[in-house]
């Protein structure tokens, strides 16, 4: 199963478009170079490619892929990951794969229908175009430094569509989170990019963000939405809503938190905190989580009396717990997420 997928140049007038670049792809083991091509060291340590589990075929399938710049025959990058059939046994055989591959599956697809979950759905362009068939899970996508910025993935993507398609593939998703890590080792230990590069270079291929997270998926059907520029607009987040609804409930926490040690404090059992200096802790710590930086929420001087940010928060939404559960301005999808922050236990320094 080796298939050459061709990167568009520009050509004379009547003759065929000369491709620059050629995705050699493979099940299960890796894809055999050309004679021409010499691999360089990294390939052939094989520590790019996806390791194989015979024990978990066909749920699960590995795929490898080598990109090679056709005029200087070279090694331009690698592609890999896998390729998951839906069933019974998905999450577990994900689960025993890789903890990362099984954390995916959980996040974006129902346990009971194998189907993207309802809240990713939800004033979204997916429909039902996730929730069947089997998935290509792109694990792993690396260019060396002299071949990025060239284009070598935007042309590729409907061809590559057609190789998924002969591998009965409906869709395919990425964690970008995952792929912003991951560095090629002839590049020297380089980064393989910013998030929003890393988020370019795949929606150039089709790919589209699923809801307020840093997944992207790819139908391959040519007439789903994920195909038309339209849908390139980053999703909405409710700012507004968050501003209106959750602020408004902290500050009542965090005021009747401060209360509540005043009460405690003449006895001893806990400090006092002042309640316009402590809800400035605590919107810091909401304002990281919203700002998906997770940083802040652990900043704060040694002898700050407050503690970190995100262990104040903790201490308030703990010992309050009957304030914001009775919240009405709250809505069902932000009292759960409160409910499963507390339920972590108290947030560890690292």
């Amino acid at each position: 199963f080796l298939y050459f997928i061709g990167v568009d140049m520009p050509a004379a007038a009547g003759s065929p478009p000369e491709p620059a670049y050629e995705v050699l792809l493979a099940k299960s083991v890796p894809p055999k170079l050309p004679a021409h091509v010499q691999a360089p060291a990294w390939v052939k340590k094989r520590k790019w490619v996806a390791e194989r589990d015979r024990d978990l075929e066909p749920s699960i399938r590995t795929f490898n892929g080598l990109v090679v710049h056709q005029p200087s025959a070279a090694v331009a990058g690698y592609v890999s990951g896998q390729l998951v059939r839906r069933g019974p046994d998905m999450v577990e055989c994900c689960d025993d794969y890789s903890r990362e591959l099984g954390e995916m599956v959980c996040d974006l697809f129902s346990e009971d229908g194998y189907e993207l979950r309802p809240e990713l759905k939800r004033k979204s362009i997916w429909g039902d175009a996730l929730d069947h068939g089997r998935i290509a899970v792109v694990e792993k996508v690396e260019l060396d430094p002299a071949h990025r910025g060239k284009g070598a993935l935007k042309s590729i993507a409907h061809r590559l569509r057609d190789t998924l398609n002969d591998w009965g593939v409906t869709c395919a998703v990425c964690y970008v989170g995952a792929l912003n890590e991951c560095a090629i080792s002839s590049s020297s230990g380089a980064p393989h990019g910013s998030m929003p590069k890393i988020r370019k270079a795949f929606a150039s291929m089709g790919f589209r963000r699923v809801g307020i997270t840093d997944y992207m998926a790819m139908v391959l059907d040519a007439s789903h939405p994920c195909w038309q520029a339209s849908s390139l607009a980053p999703p909405a987040f409710p700012f507004r809503e968050v501003s209106k609804t959750v602020n408004p409930l902290l500050r009542s926490c965090v005021e009747a938190e401060c209360a509540n040690r005043v009460a405690k404090g003449k006895r001893g059992k806990l400090p006092r905190w002042e309640p316009a200096n402590a809800l400035v802790v605590a919107t810091r710590a909401v304002d990281a989580i919203l700002a998906h930086d997770p940083a802040p929420l652990f900043d704060a001087e040694d002898d700050d009396e407050y503690g970190m940010p995100a262990k104040l928060l903790y201490d308030v939404l703990v010992a309050q717990r009957a304030v914001w559960k009775t919240g009405t301005q709250l809505s069902p999808g932000v009292q759960d997420l409160i409910s499963k922050l507390t339920a972590m236990g108290p947030p560890i320094r690292h």
